[in-house]
């Protein structure tokens, strides 16, 4: 009787750990499908039930430390980043169903189709592996090596995605601009996490696209791209003009050959028709946001001779340029220098509201790309010169004697200081900007004003030289509140001969960047010359293995 009352006991008990069990396997099942960062459908989750355990298997098996190899054609960085994507959606496929690729997934494809165009480098997220991988021979192959091959293409198609969305965001070159940038920092892993949920309701090309910069300078550029890739031929040129100050006749026929390439000029025009060609050729100047002055300056020889493939790449590198400053909310009001544009903006909500001419750094002495805010402004300010510029340029006199206009001190330790006392012929003139920055730059006026009319304006010594600064100065100053002195009467603070600083008292965000392309305030796109030679660097790495056959099919 106990034999038969304990084999009952432990009949029921088994039995009910049993249906425990399965209520509990049941239960997670059903967490799992809560868990799924985008919905599945019926079809979908069926299906990725197979799938699921072929890509754990992949993820558990393989090294997600460095670079897992999916395949003798696949390989993926990041890894460990993908796969925790993976475990947050039960392991599922996001871009395969049965017969191959998803809905999803063809969308996916089909924005890598275009990508090339709009400035990614599928190279960078192999999509011509994946097109071989992913087309129509899936359809004769058994269905273990079949559903194999589609765990391995799922995982690096994912990567694809958020590798793209990453680079779509933040930038494709890595902060120093040295090499492709593959890893996800904390803050992108996150954003990847919310692009994957995003195909909730939004196709890829879109979901894609919302990761952008909404910057609207950035906007403008990648309009001006999808324009400048449908309307113009971008089959290399062989165009050259020789310096005018060497041939000046000879420079004005390379120039007319070129109008002609660029149709401003019917061919077979020449400079003998000087009305004509003079005509075109300062129209083709204002196009170029060029002094229409009908001469082939360094800068007009440029613009004529550069390459419209050459213009695409400048393009692709400034958009990057600008995804990089996707990092905080983009101000409504600012001051902005563009450095081989040789302009200062003012910009409020998005309107130009100022535009002043300005001098750059020369080639040995760059003016740096700063972000700061403007503190103040000094009227008739003193220039305390940098050690740099009395060791190359003032040491000799000052031995000699023969500094004029300065005050030299020796301090104990042997290191000199030199001052140049406030005064019109004051190097920086009657005003200054100062924002704060590591490399002692600000925006100031200058002795020099003739500087201004050339086109081509990099001499200074690192500081920005301002066109019109006592106007700009009245202007900053209407932007202030009432406890500081009013725009009309700096001038008459200058003529009276005292210095003074005179605070700025709301914030006004100050950028001097370095943008070869960029789209101004007339709606125009302009490719200016790299006067710093940056962009030749930059450019190779971005289109690295880049397939421009593209440009041949147009």
């Amino acid at each position: 009787m106990l034999k038969k009352l304990t084999f009952r006991i432990l009949f029921f008990g088994s039995l009910c750990l049993l249906i425990l069990c399965c209520k509990t396997k049941k239960n997670n099942l059903e967490g799992k499908e809560e868990e799924t960062l985008i919905p599945l459908t019926k079809a979908e989750r069926n299906f990725g039930n197979e799938l699921a355990p072929l890509i754990q298997d992949i993820f558990d098996n393989g090294d997600t430390t460095g670079m897992l190899q999916l395949s003798d054609d696949l390989k993926i960085k990041s890894a460990d980043y993908i796969g925790e994507i993976y475990q947050s959606n039960g392991y599922q496929p996001f871009w395969m169903a049965d017969s191959g690729l998803n809905a999803r997934g063809h969308e996916l494809m089909d924005f890598f189709e275009t990508a090339q165009r709009l400035g990614l480098n599928n190279a960078f997220y192999q999509v011509g592996k994946l097109t071989i991988l992913t087309d129509s021979t899936l359809a004769t192959l058994g269905d273990k090596e079949k559903h194999s091959r589609m765990a391995n293409v799922d995982i690096a198609m994912t990567y694809a995605f958020l590798l793209a969305g990453k680079h779509l965001h933040s930038g494709i070159l890595n902060e120093h601009y040295a090499s492709v940038s593959y890893a996800f920092d904390s803050l992108q892993k996150i954003q990847g996490i919310d692009l994957i949920k995003s195909l909730k309701d939004k196709q890829v090309k879109d979901a894609l696209a919302a990761i952008e910069p909404q910057i609207p300078h950035y906007q403008r550029l990648k309009e001006a791209l999808v324009k400048f890739v449908s309307t113009t031929d971008l089959q290399p040129n062989d165009l050259k003009v020789r310096d005018n100050k060497v041939d000046s006749i000879g420079a004005l026929k390379d120039v007319c050959k070129a109008l002609i390439w660029h149709k401003y000029l019917p061919a077979g025009t020449t400079i003998e028709d000087s009305v004509t060609f003079y005509t075109a050729f300062k129209k083709f100047q204002r196009d170029n946001h060029l002094k229409d002055d009908g001469i082939p300056g360094e800068n007009t020889r440029y613009a004529l001779t550069v390459d419209n493939y050459d213009k695409f790449q400048t393009i692709i590198l400034n958009l990057d340029r600008w995804r990089h400053m996707n990092k905080k909310t983009w101000p409504n009001e600012y001051i902005f220098v563009d450095i081989p544009k040789f302009e200062l903006w003012y910009i409020k909500n998005d309107s130009l509201e100022r535009k002043h001419n300005v001098v750059v750094g020369k080639t040995n002495t760059q003016t740096p790309e700063i972000e700061s805010k403007l503190e103040n402004i000094v009227l008739l300010p003193s220039w305390s010169v940098p050690q740099s510029i009395i060791k190359k340029e003032m040491m000799g006199r000052i031995k000699a004697g023969t500094l004029r206009g300065y005050k030299v001190t020796r301090h104990k330790n042997g290191w000199l200081s030199v001052v140049q006392p406030p005064g019109k012929g004051n190097s920086l003139g009657v005003i200054k900007f100062n924002f704060k920055n590591d490399h002692a730059v600000y925006i100031h006026d200058t002795p020099s004003k003739s500087l201004f009319s050339n086109d081509y304006r990099a001499y200074s010594h690192g500081c920005v030289r301002l066109k019109d600064p006592v106007d700009f100065g009245a202007f900053i100053l209407t932007k202030q509140s009432n406890d500081t002195i009013s725009g009309d009467s700096l001038r008459t603070i200058i003529n009276k001969g005292k210095s003074k600083q005179v605070p700025i008292t709301r914030d006004i965000p100050v950028f001097l960047k370095y943008f070869t392309a960029i789209v101004d305030y007339e709606d125009k796109l302009v490719v200016l010359k790299d006067i710093y030679k940056k962009d030749e660097k930059y450019i190779d790495a971005l289109f690295a293995y880049y397939d421009a056959s593209w440009v041949k099919k147009r």
